[in-house]
């Protein structure tokens, strides 16, 4: 039998621990930027609030659908795109009470600077990890072995 041994690095206590923190900050900044962008397209009756709560249901509403897609087989592939792209339109559109134009526009600003700012946050936690590790001298105490010879 060959081994099943995955390329992937492990990944240390400190790369997980700022991973986690990483993932917070992304949904706080998703939170800022849906509402930032309400008001500056000058969307009624706005605020931090109804971004919060669209955001949870943006974020809420995605696993349902990816059940959904996983338990119809035979779906073509544009399928989960458009499931991807309508239900947080429908949601801003709904939450925000805005037009169709203007909920496609929240939603790829806040798609755009959640992609952007989740790469670098997630590099550099990776990065910081890997640098607190060799600098305080800290066992490589692995979260996650990504494959295990056989």
């Amino acid at each position: 039998m060959g081994s099943t041994v995955s390329t992937f690095p492990p990944v240390t206590v400190s790369q997980g621990l700022l991973l986690g923190i990483a993932v917070i900050a992304l949904f706080g900044l998703q939170v800022f930027v849906t509402g930032l962008t309400a008001k500056k397209l000058c969307v009624f009756d706005v605020g931090y609030a109804r971004a919060l709560w669209a955001s949870v249901v943006v974020n809420a509403s995605s696993i349902p659908c990816q059940w959904l897609v996983l338990q119809i087989s035979g779906f073509a592939q544009i399928v989960p795109i458009l499931l991807a792209v309508a239900v947080p339109v429908v949601i801003y559109k709904l939450v925000f009470t805005c037009t169709l134009k203007q909920a496609v526009l929240i939603w790829v600003v806040v798609l755009t600077v959640g992609a952007l700012a989740g790469v670098a946050l997630v590099l550099g936690a990776l990065w910081t990890g890997s640098w607190l590790d060799v600098k305080f001298n800290l066992p490589m105490a692995h979260v996650a072995h990504w494959g295990r010879p056989t």
